[in-house]
């Protein structure tokens, strides 16, 4: 925008008499011409001094009404001007204020788009994995419901096999008293002739240690429900266990022989171990309930329990 036009270099205006002004005090005036025609042909200012330019610019009271009106005409017009290009720049606002608000509200749509779209994902991602839990709760719903199932079929069958195993039982229970008594006596003669045949077969180990008798037994302990293939050997007074046959250094159970205060057979009312071949039990000190075992052969279950029962008897 243009500055307005100043006057307050311009000369003083005629009064209406045609006057001029008195001049200032500092300002010593000069004599006045007449004006004629070649006066009002413009000078260049360059070949006019400062009095001159001075003289040069006094007009008559129309020339400087034209003046007035002329810079209040370029005073309103540089006004317009102004207005004009304030408005411009106010539409130039407005319009950059608008493109701000357009960008922003695209930027926003397509934030809100961005987010819709990731909580539909999250949403599917969720539904996904409660789909897939669910589905591994059915299946694993229908497995306890199978191993439940298989548990009481297991029972039902365990339940029929002992009532069958009770059955039996009581019917080997009716069996005369007497045929009981002469198995225990033939048992009892057959194994004080193996003793005697036995007892000539011990030998001495290289450490000096007396063994009557080597083989192989499983074991259950009292502890321990699983059983337990051992390599023994029966020494004078006790009963050794070892891992192996070629590792027979290393004992892993010594049974001493003053513990073992009977030997059960199932003929004899331990039932348990019918159902087992070659099987025994040893009821010992110290512990509630037998020690069952049994042999690779009937041979070696009579050799064992022969040279077991001679130990006690002669207790």
């Amino acid at each position: 925008m243009k500055p307005p036009p100043s006057y307050s270099k311009l000369p003083s205006l005629p009064s209406e008499m045609g006057e001029l002004p008195p001049p200032s005090a500092t300002v010593h005036p000069k004599p006045v011409r007449a004006r004629t025609a070649s006066s009002r042909i413009p000078i260049a200012a360059a070949r006019l001094n400062s009095g001159e330019r001075r003289s040069a610019t006094i007009s008559s009271p129309e020339e400087a009404e034209v003046r007035r009106r002329e810079a209040q005409r370029q005073k309103e017009e540089d006004e317009r001007e102004a207005i004009r290009e304030e408005a411009q720049r106010q539409a130039r606002l407005k319009r950059e204020k608008e493109r701000l608000l357009e960008q922003y509200a695209e930027e926003e749509a397509a934030r809100k788009a961005a987010l819709d779209a990731e909580l539909r994902r999250a949403a599917d991602e969720r539904r996904r994995r409660e789909a897939i839990e669910q589905e591994s709760e059915a299946v694993e719903r229908m497995l306890v419901a199978e191993r439940k199932r298989q548990e009481r079929e297991r029972r039902r069958q365990e339940a029929e096999r002992m009532q069958q195993r009770r059955r039996e039982i009581e019917e080997r229970n009716r069996a005369p008293e007497k045929e009981r008594e002469a198995w225990r006596e033939r048992i009892s003669h057959e194994r004080r002739e193996r003793v005697a045949i036995l007892v000539g077969r011990k030998f001495q180990t290289e450490r000096g240690l007396m063994v009557f008798l080597t083989g192989w037994v499983t074991v259950q302990s009292e502890d321990c429900l699983s059983w337990k293939r051992r390599f023994f050997q029966l020494r004078e007074g006790e009963l050794v266990l070892f891992r192996d046959a070629e590792d027979n250094l290393q004992v892993l159970e010594t049974i001493p022989l003053a513990r073992i205060q009977r030997i059960r057979e199932w003929q004899e009312g331990f039932e348990e171990l019918e159902a087992i071949p070659n099987s025994f039990a040893l009821e010992m000190k110290g512990e509630r309930e037998p020690r069952g075992m049994f042999t690779d052969g009937a041979d070696d279950k009579e050799n064992l329990l022969a040279l077991l029962s001679s130990r006690l008897s002669t207790r």
